[in-house]
């Protein structure tokens, strides 16, 4: 029997009979591999073999819904992929680096007022390092172009001065459109992980789906919304969409009540159970 034929097999008796000998049978299949894939992107046993387990956890979580799943490798080795990334960027994100670490003789710095600074399309931006540094990039480019319209290196400057309090307001306008975003993505029955940062919340889509775009297609005609299949960027985000925290909180809020309407309209059909994965 090759081994597509016995997942499938392993995978219809731990869904229809909960059947524990199957589950263990297919973490001996599979678990090794996962393994070897995590520890490839998180660099430490001990995690990799952490979030293995927990994608063996996931799929006894969801055993009633294996059935629908037509690659059940392919969807356990994009869990656990999704589960290293969760990792990787909260262990990123809590790393506190010392200047002490840093050459500041030779480190130059560049930095875009594009998102910072509600500046996008500007084309402007920052450089900061040593003094000797920047007389050197000042001296090449003095030789290669005549510098930006002075109103848009006026107005960057501006933005540079800004205090602690605009920034505040501003992340207080993305936090309330992310809650609006999650609120979306929980009705449409997607996974994602609460604690992303930046501009665009990433959901996996549910189980039933094949990929982003029959998700996105659904709603956009059924509900007039649209949602950016994550395949248009890259092909292992096929299995994802993306939404975007640039539009207003009214916009978000008139998508989540066509949305919630669409589920509403279509429960007797059942394709609110289709919209969720169920």
């Amino acid at each position: 029997m090759d081994q597509p034929v016995a997942i499938r097999e392993l995978q219809e008796r731990i869904a229809f009979y909960e059947d524990m000998k199957a589950y263990n049978q297919l973490f001996e299949l599979l678990s090794g591999g996962l393994f070897r894939f995590t520890y490839s992107l998180v660099k430490s046993n001990e995690v990799a073999e952490e979030i293995v387990s927990d994608v063996f956890i996931k799929v006894w979580q969801i055993r009633d819904r294996l059935p629908e799943i037509e690659n059940l490798k392919v969807y356990l080795y994009t869990i656990a992929k999704n589960f290293s990334l969760n990792y990787i960027t909260k262990s990123y994100k809590n790393r506190v680096v010392s200047l002490d670490e840093l050459d500041v003789e030779t480190v130059i710095e560049l930095n875009s007022l594009s998102k910072s600074q509600n500046m996008a399309g500007w084309r402007v931006g920052t450089l900061s390092g040593a003094k000797d540094r920047i007389d050197e990039v000042l001296r090449f480019k003095s030789n290669m172009d005549s510098g930006m319209f002075l109103p848009v290196q006026l107005a960057a400057a501006k933005a540079l001065s800004l205090g602690k309090d605009w920034y505040g307001s501003i992340n207080a306008v993305y936090r309330e459109r992310r809650v609006k975003v999650f609120e979306l993505l929980e009705l449409l029955g997607c996974d994602f992980d609460r604690d992303q940062v930046g501009m665009f919340v990433w959901a996996g889509i549910p189980a039933k789906y094949k990929d982003g775009y029959e998700l996105s297609d659904q709603v956009l005609y059924g509900a007039g919304v649209f949602i950016t299949p994550g395949g248009i960027f890259v092909k292992a985000g096929e299995g994802y969409i993306r939404v975007s925290l640039c539009s207003p909180g009214e916009k978000l809020q008139e998508s989540i009540d066509r949305v919630r309407k669409l589920l509403q309209e279509a429960r007797p059909a059942g394709l609110a159970a289709d919209l969720a994965g169920n």
